[in-house]
């Protein structure tokens, strides 16, 4: 999808508006993150896709881009929103052109479970609350940042970038806290409420998962803007929840690549190396032992217009992960097959089956997902979602009762 300016836009500015410019003057597209259809005055369906925050071809070139509009068109939009200097337009317009937005998550759960002693019910409210901001802050440098306001205080994701080193696409950098699968499916992206068991399993005593935030440097292109992708990130590895202190003294590599096809139809790779020095405490005696995983998968997405195809494979391998002497090995292989449907413009579902294999019994998982997503206006939607645990649910067929989980969410963004 390409650029698509609404014609004859115009802002006119009213002394109500003065007072309160940061929040009626979002505009009605405002979703996933609004500054930048502020910026550009444009619907953010332009990057993303009906199933948000699913982004479009559109909408991956431009993060990719260092959040730039192509070149040549970056400032001509900037100066079709322009206003005179020392006007109150031009106030209203620096106020627009903040690189700050709100977004809102929380949502009521109710479990049905038979694994513990627990009741059959239980409610939970959690709420999320982020602050993200930044955007291209000078022609090919970015700055981007995601706050975690609430329920702890937190860097979710900071990185500064540089980008289209050797020309359009060739070579971008970026340094600071991210996420491994930002340019594939990462957590913030996902449809539903839960997250991926695949990239969540933590096997033995090291805190490694795929979609952990990580401090490092990674770097990617796209040359001359087509088809085919590549990354490549240096990365401190497993370590506390802040990442900020490495396991061991070497640092871990990630590699991704990925071909799309027709604009509709994408395959791709990815592999993670590293280790990691682990150690506990028994009988008040400190152990320490080394750990070496990896991580190799394979994603594909196949587009029909109203419905969206997404599955993935994942394999994991660790050394070591829970000193054992010999040495014991341990793996996982974890599957996602899942369907986004498109029933109207406000309403959404989602079909997702996901399976966890693996040597250790804890991790196994075979989770199957359905909801459906209604969209409030285009910066809220609802979901309602139902997830059950189908291991548990073989389990529990004798009581009578199978291990459950419905969720009513809410996810709002300004």
């Amino acid at each position: 999808m390409g650029l698509a300016f609404r014609p004859g836009m115009t802002f006119r500015p009213r002394a109500i508006l003065v007072a309160t410019a940061f929040v009626l003057a979002l505009p009605a597209s405002a979703w996933g993150f609004p500054t930048f259809a502020r910026k550009y005055e444009m619907s953010c369906r332009n990057c993303h896709e009906r199933a948000f925050p699913k982004l479009n071809i559109f909408g991956l070139h431009f993060k990719e881009n260092g959040y730039q509009l192509p070149e040549g068109a970056e400032q001509g939009a900037l100066a079709r929103t322009a206003f005179e200097p020392g006007t109150t337009g031009e106030t209203l317009r620096l106020m627009r052109a903040v690189p700050l937005s709100l977004r809102l998550q929380t949502h009521l759960e109710v479990i049905a479970d038979t694994a513990d002693d627990r009741g059959p019910v239980e409610l939970a409210a959690p709420m999320d609350i982020f602050l993200v901001g930044g955007g291209s802050v000078a022609k090919n440098i970015s700055a981007v940042f995601a706050y975690s306001l609430a329920p702890s205080p937190f860097l979710h994701y900071g990185v500064v970038g540089i980008h289209n080193v050797g020309g359009p696409g060739v070579v971008n950098v970026r340094a600071g806290r991210f996420n491994l699968l930002d340019f594939t499916r990462a957590g913030h992206r996902r449809l539903t409420v839960r997250g991926n068991p695949a990239v969540n399993v933590l096997i033995g005593d090291n805190p490694f998962g795929l979609d952990d935030h990580q401090l490092g440097i990674d770097l990617w292109g796209r040359p001359g803007r087509g088809s085919f992708f590549w990354e490549l990130a240096v990365v401190n590895g497993a370590g506390d929840v802040s990442q900020a202190d490495d396991l061991d003294q070497f640092k871990d590599v990630f590699a991704h690549m990925r071909y799309t096809f027709a604009d509709r139809y994408t395959a791709g790779v990815f592999g993670y190396a590293g280790s990691a020095t682990l150690s506990d405490e028994a009988d008040g005696v400190m152990r320490e032992w080394g750990d070496r995983f990896w991580r190799a998968g394979t994603v594909a997405e196949l587009e029909f217009g109203w419905a969206l195809g997404y599955a993935h494979v994942i394999y994991g391998h660790h050394g070591n992960a829970e000193g054992m002497d010999p040495a014991d090995d341990a793996w996982f292989v974890g599957t996602r097959v899942q369907a986004d449907l498109t029933i109207t413009d406000r309403l959404l579902t989602v079909v997702r089956y996901d399976r966890v294999d693996a040597s250790d019994a804890a991790n196994k998982r075979q989770l199957a997902t359905t909801n459906l997503i209604y969209l409030l206006a285009t910066n809220a939607r609802l979901t309602l979602e139902l997830q059950q645990d189908l291991n548990a649910y073989s389990d529990a067929m004798s009581s009578g009762l199978a291990s459950s989980r419905f969720f009513f969410h809410a996810d709002v963004v300004f």
